[in-house]
């Protein structure tokens, strides 16, 4: 188990596996049937949302969509599994002697990756962002649990060094601007995205299938410059996680 005594600045594979038990300890979802329920909550889930005329945002928080998370970190969504993803960006920091002061991992689900950070980075401060109350409550008993300290959850945007958007910006009717918005908030040397904008599922706008170009053009325009990707990962999807550097 995660042992915060012990500094590191890389997060050992293991530390995911605690992470995902401690959630689903918290979550009450049985980690063995996760994989099996995944495929029928995800299209139950999506079905609601397009019925509703992409506008439920109550969706965010039914339990089933705590399983969409969970296995979306572990294993993979409609990219590539983020615990897998936060680990390779982490570890592209430390080789480059990078140590940024302070993350946001913005709308950050049920707070693991945020929790992978703080295990890698325990000099830092990392800000789990969220609106969704139940989220904010889940996070907050995890943290707890792994002896967390010094992560702090906020529901409102600052300034940082590092910033990680995993799952998120496909989840705006309009991601330019949004990422606009973000930007000049937290204006971030470090961005770490991984969209995907082209997936039916829930929470993401059928018109912005198209939107990604356009989105890394805004990120340009600001003055980003696309740094890493991870190209040798065959891509299932048009999302290829990207570190943009300024």
């Amino acid at each position: 188990m995660y042992n915060p005594d012990i500094q590191t600045p890389l997060t050992p594979a293991k530390w995911t596996n605690d992470i995902m038990a401690v959630a689903c300890d918290v979550t009450g979802i049985d980690p063995k049937t996760l994989k099996e329920r995944i495929e029928v909550v995800d299209a139950d889930l999506s079905k609601r949302w397009y019925d509703s005329g992409e506008t439920d945002y109550s969706l965010y928080s039914v339990p089933e969509y705590d399983v969409s998370l969970l296995h979306c970190w572990r294993y993979g969504g409609t990219s590539y599994a983020s615990s897998n993803v936060t680990r390779l960006f982490m570890r592209w920091l430390a080789h480059r002697g990078l140590k940024p002061e302070t993350f946001i991992d913005y709308h950050g689900g049920l707070g693991l990756t945020a929790a992978q950070l703080a295990m890698g980075h325990p000099d830092a401060k990392v800000f789990f962002h969220t609106v969704v109350k139940h989220h904010a409550e889940m996070g907050k008993e995890i943290f707890k649990r792994l002896g967390l300290k010094n992560i702090v959850i906020i529901d409102k945007l600052r300034r940082a060094d590092a910033l990680l958007a995993q799952e998120t910006m496909e989840h705006f009717s309009d991601p330019v601007t949004e990422i606009n918005n973000v930007i000049n908030v937290v204006k971030p040397q470090f961005y770490l995205d991984q969209s995907s904008f082209t997936i039916d599922a829930c929470g993401h706008f059928k018109h912005n299938k198209k939107i990604a170009k356009p989105f890394n053009e805004a990120l340009r325009e600001m003055g980003y410059e696309t740094y890493w990707r991870r190209e040798n990962i065959r891509a299932p999807f048009n999302s290829k996680p990207t570190v943009w550097v300024k």
